[in-house]
């Protein structure tokens, strides 16, 4: 037989229904199962469907495991917690019957003004560039600080460290089999059928994992120590970096995309805009960190600012090789790509030079 698998906790009913829909047109069974098989703190997250299928091929021929995105309705948490420090964050809009959400052309979409300005900090670069950016994410998080404030474990640092364990074991310092594989396969060198600039991307490659190698037991230590830490945690952005902070003169005149939102550490977004914009120069880091301070309910903690950064810069570029290399994903664009790993190559060395 033919059988579906879903993972739908029950907050996700809707989606359960749809996957059910689904499973009748294609004639599937379709078994849901309300809790996961693996612990996700504990397990790389892509480790549940495997333990599935170790069970369920005992039982069935073929197996379709469906993640499905929901889009859950609830409070909008720009509208709930407006504040002078959204001035430059897109609230959405009303239409005319009420709804920030609209239908049009069999498309969802949500009312969002067009911000001004445009992502220029590395083309003209400032310090009062600088300020601005890091002051508009500290009123950001003083604003959304009002939102579920607890203590928990960061999903930031669980996340990256069940990534560091997808490429070595920690407990025995070896090396997992999809390292050894993406290491041969760089050696080996790209198809000949390749696009020209996938030379560039498994040059730079080579690099990423020889630094990897180098420095991630280091890492891998700090994160196992930091993993389980209870901290502050808030709604925050998780993916703010240089082309989602617009200018207009020296001053931020718009922060876009906020679909990564979660529960996290400020840390995170402090580190990630930080290294986007500055990089590794630390006269500059402290400055944006100062300037932060000023407008966050709380300052940022600089060893986990530390730890988001060097974790960031170890496994950015592994998670590129993994999608082209390993995977064979395509993507549009491929020299913007070549220049981030090559970027990430000079990161690394900066690193390696801290270690």
């Amino acid at each position: 037989g033919y059988t579906m698998f879903s993972f739908v906790p029950d907050l996700y009913s809707f989606a359960s229904l749809a996957a059910m829909e689904y499973a009748k047109k294609t004639g599937a069974s379709y078994l849901v199962l309300r809790e996961p098989v693996l612990d996700i703190f504990d397990y790389h997250p892509a480790w549940q469907r495997y333990a599935i299928f170790d069970e369920a091929f005992d039982i069935y021929d073929s197996i379709l495991y469906l993640d499905a995105d929901v889009v859950a309705r609830g409070p909008n948490i720009f509208e709930q917690y407006n504040s002078p420090g959204f001035h430059a964050v897109p609230v959405p809009v009303a239409s005319r019957e009420g709804s920030s959400l609209v239908e049009f052309q069999g498309f969802r979409w949500q009312l969002e003004p067009w911000m001004p300005g445009s992502a220029n900090f590395h083309t003209a670069p400032s310090l009062e560039k600088l300020k601005s950016a890091m002051q508009a994410l500290g009123q950001i998080h003083h604003a959304l600080a009002q939102a579920h404030p607890r203590l928990d474990r960061s999903v930031g640092l669980n996340d990256r460290w069940n990534r560091i364990r997808y490429w070595l074991n920690p407990a025995d310092r070896s090396f997992s089999n999809q390292f050894l594989e993406l290491e041969s396969r760089l050696r080996s060198g790209p198809p000949m059928s390749a696009d020209p600039a996938m030379s560039a991307v498994f040059e730079a490659g080579s690099v990423i994992c020889m630094r990897f190698r180098r420095m991630c037991h280091e890492i891998a230590d700090e994160l196992n120590q930091a993993k389980d830490l209870r901290v502050e945690i808030q709604p925050v952005i998780a993916d703010i970096w240089h082309d989602h902070v617009l200018f207009q003169g020296d001053l931020v005149s718009g922060v876009i995309d906020f679909g990564a939102m979660r529960l996290d550490a400020t840390d995170c977004d402090v580190a990630r805009l930080l290294g986007s914009l500055v990089r590794d120069d630390a006269a500059l880091r402290q400055a944006g960190l100062t300037a932060y301070a000023t407008c966050s309910n709380r300052p940022p903690g600089f060893a986990l600012v530390g730890l988001f950064d060097r974790s960031t810069v170890l496994l950015s570029g592994m998670n590129w090789l993994d999608w082209i290399v390993i995977e064979g994903r395509h993507f549009d664009g491929l020299p913007k790509i070549v220049d981030r790993l090559r970027e990430i190559c000079g990161r690394l060395e900066n690193l390696a030079g801290t270690l």
